[in-house]
């Protein structure tokens, strides 16, 4: 069976959790809220605690990181169809707080589908 492939920036967020790699996600609590512009604008928090991924939709004034990326950019890099560090080396994808954080988060999810 081929794994669902999500068709917005909502469905592919909200399926963070259920590509979460426990192992990785070895610190004791980070939160990094996403900041979305384009075809599907909006704020989410993803936090990872005690070995779990949550994703809420929403914003908090205290993160680890923040990172500002068009939805439809956001959407290939979790389907697998861009690099993550290819889209912040091009400007595509701004992040804001603790560099290693961003290092942490492919690390936690990898590629949440498989390429199209």
């Amino acid at each position: 069976m081929i794994p669902h492939v999500p068709s917005t920036f909502v469905e592919a967020v909200r399926s963070l959790p259920g590509a979460f790699r426990p192992a990785s996600g070895h610190r004791g609590s980070t939160r990094v809220h996403i900041s979305t512009v384009g075809p599907e604008p909006g704020n989410w928090m993803v936090t990872v605690r005690d070995g779990r991924c949550f994703v809420e939709e929403g914003s908090l004034v205290r993160t680890n990181l923040r990172i500002h990326i068009p939805s439809d950019v956001a959407l290939q890099i979790i389907r697998g169809e861009m690099d993550g560090g290819w889209a912040y080396t091009n400007g595509l994808l701004v992040a804001d707080g603790e560099s290693g954080v961003l290092r942490e988060f492919n690390n936690w999810f990898g590629q949440v589908t498989p390429e199209r």
